[in-house]
């Protein structure tokens, strides 16, 4: 498989996690008390609860619950969720079907689209306001599927269609591999609600910003953030949103990173979101009350895990400077268009090396012979109005020198003896004579 198909494929199972998350479940409610079961599940604009008594009857439920702002917030964050999936999963599969040379306008927007839909996906689990009355919710599969798509499709845009620096292959997938496994660790204290424990009344509690488990006789029932204070609720719901950011941002800088080429852009948003999951870590830990809980080791395993990523994505961004190219490529001209410039001259047709157009066009002998070469036919007699566009250019004039180099030189003139004192004379060009340097006289 080459890169680009690689890419393709990529966005392919970006769009088909997406729309898996569409239909799915996120919560699910399984309740058995005195024989009679319940069991409901929950989607993004509602649910459906079955009762089985006797028969089963299930009755349709709505996402908003009990009227009012933090019910409506969970509402509408449900429904910007499933919209963001939709648009992110549509753009994922034209995307894949322009696969070949994806533009860089395309790239950022699915870009775009990946980590709006991330932090949706975790911001709608962290407000949950589902009724009680249905029972307890756990989440099901919706998040995770959502934040696949995220990753997913993130990794389809940032995947590189040029060649990349092939070299120091143990520090690039060691990097990648170091960028992938931090951003797990992360999302796994999120998960197993491991940032806060206390003691309840029958059992344990622990907590995360995604919600509460609450553990009695070996049993644990898992919960949202909807009792919270409204303060607790925005922050929590921070944290779960610049978490997902930081998830899909830095699996794209690991794609890069493991392909050779330079994390650029990708590097530089995991870079700043790593640094407002961090500080969202801080006003969380500021602004949600303790109560009877205490800290647990869910909260420095991620401010480590943070901390490794953002230093895992500076050295990427110092040790891997190749650039994708693969934008930049050169268009090539359609069909019918000319490149500009001027006109090539193009010689007479029939002529098969260049110099002056024949001044006559007298009759060859043809020959019969059906090997004879293309050129021994005699060529067409030049049209009068296409002959000076088809003529070859005029050759450029030699300039004949002054003196031909194979002339003979001059041959020198023999000066005479002065007849006084025997000496060689000299030619005086004034007074036209040779000249007695020694006797002070003409010859």
């Amino acid at each position: 498989m080459n890169r680009r198909a690689a890419g393709a494929a990529l966005c392919a199972a970006a769009a088909i996690a997406l729309l898996l998350a569409a239909v799915l479940p996120w919560w699910r409610v399984v309740d058995h008390d005195g024989g009679v079961g319940a069991r409901a599940h929950f989607t993004l604009l509602g649910g459906e609860q079955c009762v089985a008594e006797g028969k089963t009857a299930c009755v349709s439920l709505s996402m908003a619950g009990k009227p009012g702002a933090r019910d409506d917030l969970f509402a509408w964050g449900g429904r910007a969720t499933l919209a963001l999936a939709l648009v992110t999963a549509g753009l994922a599969v034209a995307m894949a079907f322009l696969g070949g040379r994806p533009r860089r306008a395309l790239r950022a927007t699915v870009a775009t689209f990946a980590l709006a839909t991330a932090a949706a996906s975790a911001l709608v689990v962290s407000i949950e306001r589902l009724p009680m009355a249905f029972g307890i919710p756990t989440l099901a599969s919706g998040l995770w599927l959502a934040l696949l798509g995220a990753a997913l499709a993130a990794a389809g845009a940032a995947w590189p269609v040029a060649v990349g620096d092939a070299r120091n292959a143990g520090k690039r997938y060691g990097l990648a591999g170091a960028i992938v496994g931090l951003v797990i660790v992360a999302w796994a204290t999120l998960a197993l609600r491991v940032w806060w424990t206390g003691d309840a009344e029958f059992g344990t509690r622990s907590r995360s910003p995604l919600g509460y488990e609450l553990c009695d006789l070996g049993t644990c029932a898992r919960y949202g953030n909807g009792a919270a204070s409204v303060r607790s609720y925005l922050a929590l719901a921070l944290v779960s949103a610049t978490a997902a950011v930081m998830l899909a941002a830095a699996l794209g800088a690991a794609v890069r990173i493991a392909r050779g080429t330079a994390p650029g852009g990708w590097g530089l948003t995991s870079l700043i979101a790593t640094g407002a999951a961090l500080v969202s870590m801080i006003i969380a830990l500021v602004v949600v009350p303790g109560g009877e809980s205490h800290l647990a080791i869910g909260v420095p395993l991620y401010g480590v895990a943070a901390l490794g990523l953002g230093v895992a994505v500076v050295l990427g961004r110092r040790w891997i400077r190749a650039v994708d190219a693969g934008d930049e490529l050169a268009p090539t001209a359609r069909f019918g268009q000319v490149p500009s410039g001027p006109r090539p001259v193009l010689a007479p047709l029939g002529v098969t090396s260049p110099g002056p157009a024949p001044q006559s066009w007298a009759p060859a002998a043809v020959t019969t012979s059906p090997y004879a070469p293309p050129f021994a036919a005699p060529a067409p007699p030049a049209i009068p109005a296409y002959a000076p566009a088809l003529s070859p250019a005029p050759p450029r004039p030699v300039l004949q020198p002054l003196r031909p180099p194979t002339a003979p030189m001059m041959a020198p003139r023999p000066s005479p003896y002065c007849p006084t004192c025997r000496q060689p004379t000299l030619w005086h060009s004034k007074r036209g004579a040779w000249y007695c340097s020694a006797c002070k006289r003409t010859v």
